[in-house]
């Protein structure tokens, strides 16, 4: 079954809003809003340098894993303007559009995501 009109326009819609709201998230992340580091209240001396840092850190942390998310959108979003978004990557299955729906960046099924050539999360 391959998507309609209507399923590719949803889809589309779905990854430009989270493209959005990343480029907003990371932008301030980055202090590119003048969004100011948040503050340790009110610490003083070598700590509060220290906490500022770790802070920085933190933000600096999330806005590459927004990056990254942010990569990962844009070649959905490549693959959906060229048709060849919605195949498993591995063994060109189609993957649902309720499964698209809920994962926008799946690339690929169940069955090979979790294959034992495939290495499995920890836990």
């Amino acid at each position: 079954m391959t998507l309609s009109q209507a399923q590719i326009v949803e889809l589309s819609e779905c990854i430009a809003r989270r493209l959005a709201s990343l480029e907003d998230e990371i932008a301030c992340r980055l202090g590119e809003k003048g969004a100011p580091l948040p503050r340790l209240g009110e610490m003083t001396g070598h700590g509060a340098a220290a906490g500022q840092t770790l802070l920085g850190d933190v933000d600096l942390t999330e806005a590459l894993r927004g990056i990254d998310e942010w990569r990962e959108l844009r070649a959905a979003q490549r693959r959906l303007e060229e048709g060849e978004y919605g195949r498993c990557i591995d063994c060109g299955v189609e993957l649902p559009f309720e499964f698209l729906r809920d994962r926008p960046l799946a690339q690929r099924c169940v069955d090979c995501q979790w294959s034992p050539r495939r290495s499995r999360p920890a836990g």
